[in-house]
């Protein structure tokens, strides 16, 4: 999606932006798309790395490690 694309691109905290935005609304929809869910988790823990947030980044990659099972 285009958070990716920004990060892709070193602009990492407008994708940071636009991946909470994703999963605000991936997270209200009761759990019918957990995938992407997690995909947006783990694209949201590379932002936050490339941030240097990494314990942010931690939580976020163990969530969606959670997920996928």
């Amino acid at each position: 999606g285009y958070g990716a694309l920004l990060r892709r691109t070193g602009r990492y905290a407008e994708a940071l932006a636009c991946q909470n935005d994703a999963i605000i609304v991936l997270g209200e929809d009761g759990g019918r798309h957990q995938e992407l869910f997690a995909g947006a988790l783990v694209n949201r823990a590379t932002s936050l790395s490339h941030l240097g947030r990494f314990a942010e980044a931690a939580r976020d990659y163990s969530h969606a490690a959670a997920i996928f099972g």
